[in-house]
């Protein structure tokens, strides 16, 4: 089984386009939502993975989406995913609260932020545009990528 598939936990959820990215954070409510931005052929996105996996089983209450970057490359680019492993945190209305790079020497500044961030503190805004996600039309009006692109 492909290391992207193991060890995933009932509150992870891999996206497969921008509309199912818009969808799974607008459905998603208040719950906070933790996007991992990923590619297969990472090594720190293999290392991370196994602690991502526990991060949501120790917080069934939020959300994982899990993003391959080389499958959604436009979302990828709109939101500015220049580096990774990459993190992405959404809470409702608030839209993104949060953005920042992590590595596995890192971990802990990952798992502070899902603490911090589930009861409700939100940080200073993150770089880029921050607005809720549902109003995020661009999103939606991004070309598809052929299968076969890379």
């Amino acid at each position: 089984m492909a290391w992207w598939k193991k060890g995933n936990q009932p509150n992870m959820k891999e996206i497969n386009s921008a509309q199912d990215f818009v969808n799974a954070i607008t459905n998603a409510g208040e719950k906070l939502v933790l996007v991992s931005f990923y590619s297969v052929g990472c090594r720190s996105c293999k290392a991370l993975h196994p602690k991502i996996c526990q991060i949501a089983a120790d917080n069934p209450e939020i959300e994982v989406l899990k993003v391959n970057v080389h499958e959604n490359n436009a979302l990828c680019r709109s939101l500015n995913v220049n580096i990774l492993p990459f993190f992405h945190f959404y809470r409702g209305g608030e839209g993104r609260i949060d953005a920042f790079s992590c590595s596995l020497t890192k971990i802990n500044k990952l798992r502070a932020a899902v603490s911090k961030y589930k009861t409700g503190q939100v940080a200073l805004p993150a770089p880029g545009p921050v607005m809720p996600v549902g109003s995020r039309k661009d999103l939606l009006m991004m070309p598809a990528l052929s299968a076969g692109a890379s």
